[in-house]
């Protein structure tokens, strides 16, 4: 009997372990989840945590990054290299969506989450609001979208908008490249301010592209319109 007790405490000792260690391969000690690794089942190292951290937030930057260049200095680039970078950040940024999502689909389904934290945005006594991203199978389909189509539809402008000149074309480009960058917000944002941060940018990124050709009546007034309409769409989102 006592040999019996004593196999059974060992066996459940060695379940505990290997219910521990599964856990460990899937928490990170940030709180992401993360994709055990295929060899050894071992949780990442804080090394490799900080980097899987970072890819996430990459998504929104080459965008933001491409807009950045060619608004400062796009005016004094030739089109095919303000045209060819901000082409390039979409390819980039789809490049990291796939990766993200292909780890993302490699986990269990009960945990399909990946979540990264940038800073704390807003801390007032016990309310704590972070500047966080976060990546489950919805918002997965839609960064593919945005990245996948974005990156084609800002080829295809590279001949359409051709006859503009060098600094109407960069005006526009960077337009493009920030819409998509505040897309990306607003589908990766895991709390309300954070989204909403996304939703206005999209607004004024459709007014400033509705209202690409200043010069026009008609296209300020439907810029104008735009504005207004999402003012209204505004007051939807806040009462939600």
């Amino acid at each position: 009997a006592e040999t019996v007790e004593q196999t059974d405490a060992e066996m459940r000792a060695a379940m505990t372990a290997l219910l521990q260690e599964a856990q460990e391969s899937y928490d990170h000690p940030a709180g992401a989840y993360w994709v055990p690794r295929r060899m050894g089942g071992s949780a990442p190292t804080p090394e490799e945590a900080q980097v899987n951290d970072a890819v996430l937030a990459l998504i929104p930057l080459f965008p933001l990054l491409g807009f950045l260049v060619n608004a400062s200095v796009g005016r004094r680039l030739p089109k095919a290299v303000s045209g060819g970078l901000a082409c390039l950040m979409m390819l980039a940024a789809f490049a990291v969506s796939v990766m993200q999502v292909m780890s993302l689909a490699a986990m269990p389904a009960s945990a399909r989450e990946i979540a990264q934290t940038l800073f704390t945005w807003i801390k007032s006594g016990d309310f704590v609001l972070d500047l966080t991203f976060r990546l489950d199978p919805l918002s997965a389909l839609m960064i593919l979208v945005i990245t996948g189509i974005g990156s084609l539809i800002h080829i295809y402008s590279t001949a359409y908008m051709h006859e503009e000149t060098d600094s109407d074309f960069a005006r526009f480009f960077s337009y493009l490249n920030l819409f998509v960058s505040f897309m990306l917000v607003l589908v990766l944002g895991s709390n309300f301010l954070v989204m909403f941060v996304g939703w206005e940018g999209v607004g004024l990124c459709s007014y400033l592209l509705i209202g690409f050709y200043y010069v026009k009546k008609s296209a300020g007034d439907a810029a104008k319109k735009a504005f207004i309409v999402n003012r209204i769409g505004d007051y939807a989102f806040v009462l939600g």
